[in-house]
């Protein structure tokens, strides 16, 4: 326990500092004034204003008096910072490990297990979740948005599995797109440079009637290949072509309905290896192939409210995606039909409640390289959930308590309940304080496959030795307990801060165990070899502990700076297990250390020019190196409605490795220094 007191100590210190600034000259508080657009806000009218979130609570209230470590990611943030995508936003909240893999890829998690299809991170769009059964993590090249079609983003660092349920370990994040009312009118997005050689969107929004609006889009993206490590192209160029559009009515003053669509077709190209029983054993030609994705998605929303407060709201979803390609194809749907109420039990006491299915079924196609049995699979998912919060002390101390219940039918009943203190000494400080469990289901790409990994030399054999997977329907579920607490506060008239801090605890965790090898056997043609064969199971155990801390600081109008820092130690535990490899990779995949430094200057009222430096520190798992990176944005409004701006991304080195992924023996890529230009008209 010595350990976790050494590790704690200097947080507790810092946040009792933080308590004793906040107190200071209470009665200097100057009034604020309100911006008119709420989405433009920053931590520090957060602090101060009935800014409403959703993803706290499954319900409408507060940031303020929200009992976790929330982050709210706004309109105008992402227009300051210049991104392409939704994957970049994320660099902006304090303690996000996001790492760039390639053109088309990432690497994303909260606190920690970073990995392409990070396990511990539930993703959502609108309520709807985009998290994939299928790879146990979130597609991220295959969920493309029309960033100026976002309101904001919600982001909740550590778990929320007692609301939103399996998956949600970590951190949850819902991206919510704006209202039809407030996209009428013509949108018109044109760009290009040297990594994103173009892009461009038209929008269209218009009113059927007082309470019925709806929006119209279409959008394409074309990025040119990274650079391999090793030297030359990596071969990862990617293109998107988007349509969609949304209508959101009034059928009545109590009711409410909203529709959406939108499919998306992608190509890419990925560099994948496999092995080979004959020197140089390793295979880099079969799967340069290119690979075509489609995706779907089909959301409907109807919501009532009472005159008493309460609401209810029913949400049903379709998604499709398939995906083309030499060395695995899938094509997948997900049907998903989510309830909930919520509701007034006293003066002093809310509840909100519901229950969702899901069903899910596959149909994969595997090659030598990346076998799937079966190539059918279906699975059901069902859970109910309920959370109480009472009001303790009036404006004072509230108590947050509840769970969520599943049902997998591969892996059974799961109970995933949670408490949450939250205290407001004045008002302008909230202190904060959770205790939660929280479970990640197997992948079935887990269960169902067959991997050969690498070819290997056996001494005193002639034979080679080649390292394969096998997956397991004995997975059981990752599970999590989990420590937090936090403070949000303003610290005078011009800056706020927000800092929490956490200690984790993980069991069952994912690893991959030997088992006896084969005779020799014909594996490949007329080729022999020794199988070795390893299967998935339960048999690591993990701890981690860590904070984050986040500053704003507005002395002036017309500038606004944001500086961040996180600190995370991970440790992996053998518990029963063999695999060094997976837990070098879960200690040594996410950056102890990272900081970020944003500023927005308004030079004059047509310019602005904003900056963002970033420091993340090294991955010792893929031989990744400590980087800074800067990225710079000058824009002018030409006239009203029309924008022109130029972006310079990683500009201080030619190019910089960020992650390394031994999936499907992905070769490691470098990310290169972009410059971009892009125009901006409306009306």
């Amino acid at each position: 326990m010595s350990f976790i007191f050494k590790k704690l100590l200097p947080l507790t210190l810092c946040l009792l500092f933080c308590i004793s600034m906040s107190l200071l000259d209470r009665d200097e508080v100057r009034a604020e004034s309100f911006p008119e657009d709420l989405t433009e806000v920053g931590l520090n009218q957060l602090l101060n204003m009935d800014l409403v979130v959703t993803l706290p609570g499954r319900k409408e209230q507060q940031a303020g008096e929200a009992a976790s470590a929330i982050y709210v990611i706004s309109q105008q943030d992402i227009r300051d910072a210049g991104i392409t995508n939704v994957a970049e936003a994320f660099r902006l909240v304090p303690g996000m490990n996001v790492a760039r893999v390639g053109a088309n890829r990432w690497a994303i998690s909260v606190r920690g297990f970073n990995q392409v299809f990070a396990n511990k991170l539930l993703v959502l769009i609108d309520g709807v979740s985009i998290f994939s059964p299928l790879t146990n993590g979130v597609i991220w090249e295959s969920n493309e948005l029309l960033l100026e079609d976002i309101e904001r983003i919600e982001v909740i660092r550590g778990p929320g599995a007692a609301l939103w349920g399996s998956n949600a370990v970590n951190g949850v994040i819902n991206i919510i797109t704006k209202h039809t009312k407030d996209t009428l009118g013509w949108l018109t997005t044109l760009g290009g440079g040297t990594h994103e050689k173009g892009f461009g969107s038209l929008r269209y929004g218009g009113q059927i009637s007082e309470g019925t609006a709806y929006r119209l889009y279409t959008s394409g993206h074309e990025r040119d290949e990274q650079e391999l490590e090793s030297g030359g192209g990596a071969g990862d160029q990617w293109e998107s072509y988007g349509v969609g559009g949304r209508i959101d009515s009034n059928l009545t003053d109590a009711d409410k309905i909203v529709i959406s669509v939108d499919h998306q077709y992608q190509s890419d190209r990925v560099l994948f290896t496999a092995p080979t029983l004959e020197p140089p054993f390793v295979d880099s030609e079969s799967f340069k192939d290119k690979a075509v994705f489609h995706a779907t998605r089909v959301m409907g929303l109807w919501r009532h409210s009472t005159s008493n407060g309460s609401d209810v709201q029913l949400r049903s979803s379709y998604t499709r995606k398939a995906r083309d390609a030499k060395l695995v194809s899938f094509d997948y749907d997900i049907y998903t039909l989510d309830a909930q109420h919520d509701l007034e039990l006293t003066e002093a006491s809310e509840l909100v409640y519901g229950a969702a299915l899901r069903y899910f079924e596959n149909e994969s196609v595997g090659s030598y390289a990346h076998e799937v049995d079966p190539q059918n699979r279906s699975t059901t998912l069902a859970s109910g959930f309920l959370q109480i919060e009472t009001e303790l002390v009036p404006g004072r101390l509230r108590l947050i308590y509840g769970t969520k219940l599943e049902h997998h039918d591969l892996t059974g009943f799961e109970l995933m309940p949670n408490a949450r203190m939250l205290y407001n000494p004045t008002r302008d400080v909230t202190l904060w304080s959770a205790i939660s469990r929280a479970t990640s289901e197997p992948a079935i790409f887990f269960e169902d496959t067959k991997i050969p990994l690498v070819t290997v030399p056996i001494p005193e054999s002639p034979l080679p030795g080649l390292v394969t997977s096998y997956g397991s329907r004995a997975l059981e579920p990752e599970t999590l307990i989990a420590y937090e607490t936090g403070l949000r506060s303003k610290l005078g008239p011009e800056a706020s801060v927000d800092l929490a801090f956490f200690y984790n605890d993980y069991d069952n965790v994912f690893s991959l165990e030997p088992l006896a090898p084969s005779p020799a056997s014909v594996l490949s043609g007329d080729q022999m070899a020794i199988e070795l064969p390893y299967i998935f199971a339960n048999d690591l155990a993990a701890c981690s502990w860590g904070s984050e801390l986040s500053l704003e600081w507005q002395p002036v109008e017309r500038w606004r700076g944001v500086f961040s820092y996180s600190y995370l130690n991970l440790e992996a535990r053998m518990e029963n297990s063999m695999d060094l490899a997976n837990a070098a990779l879960i200690e040594g995949a996410s950056p102890a250390h990272q900081f970020g430094a944003r500023s927005h200057l308004k030079v004059s009222g047509s310019t602005s020019f904003d900056t963002f430096l970033r420091y993340v520190d090294n991955l010792s798992s893929g031989n990744v190196d400590a980087y800074f990176e800067l990225d710079l944005q000058l824009a002018y409004q030409l006239f009203e409605g029309a924008t022109i701006s130029v972006v310079g991304q990683n500009l201080l080195h030619d190019s910089h490795k960020e992650f390394e992924t031994n999936l499907f023996g992905t070769p490691a890529n470098e990310i290169e220094r972009g410059v971009y230009g892009k125009l901006t008209f409306s009306y």
